[in-house]
């Protein structure tokens, strides 16, 4: 197994706020994507760019799912990322009020223990 590094910014708290997440699409300006919005935390637009690292993001009971992070939290309230996940398995796991943290497994490991 790879060395483990941390996966969501030091400075970035993943709280969810009450309202649900939702599916952006737009070809024209950006590949599809995912936006939940967030209690407010520190400003990070990194990762920044699409089809980054494939990630296991842990939410509501333990459920997993895997993310391509866009930005940990743009403007310090929305979490924007790429996932294969129909927008009800989004907002099943990354619920209201849910803090998202990191899985502690690889992502393909998450899938198998998933």
């Amino acid at each position: 197994m790879s060395e483990r590094r941390a996966i969501i910014p030091d400075n970035i708290d993943l709280l969810r706020d009450n309202t649900p997440c939702i599916f952006q699409s737009n070809p024209s300006n950006h590949p599809d994507r995912f936006k939940c919005m967030l209690e407010p935390t520190a400003i990070s637009s990194e990762p920044g760019t699409y089809n980054n690292d494939l990630l296991a993001l842990r939410g509501l009971n333990g459920c997993v799912i895997d993310v391509r992070p866009v930005t940990w939290a743009w403007e310090g309230n929305a979490f924007i990322f790429q996932s294969v996940e129909s927008l009800d398995v989004i907002n099943d796991c990354f619920a209201a009020g849910v803090l998202i943290s990191e899985s502690g497994y690889g992502a393909a490991e998450d899938t198998l223990f998933g």
